[in-house]
């Protein structure tokens, strides 16, 4: 990633594979810690900039 960029995803969780809507792809994601936030689309600029905020200062990377 270049410098003052943030890579995210939409994700669902899913109880089978038959379950994943048309379009979607399946992902496995392996146990790490991760930032989740719920949010409406409509709030994620607001979101992304918070979370640039805590991101800049909280010793992850």
């Amino acid at each position: 990633m270049e410098k003052n960029e943030l890579e995210y995803l939409a994700v669902v969780e899913i109880e089978s594979e038959g379950d994943i809507p048309e379009g979607m792809i399946i992902w496995n994601v392996s146990a790490q810690i991760y930032a989740v936030v719920e949010t409406p689309l409509s709030k994620l600029p607001k979101i992304f900039k918070t979370f640039e905020n805590w991101y800049s200062q909280s010793g992850y990377r």
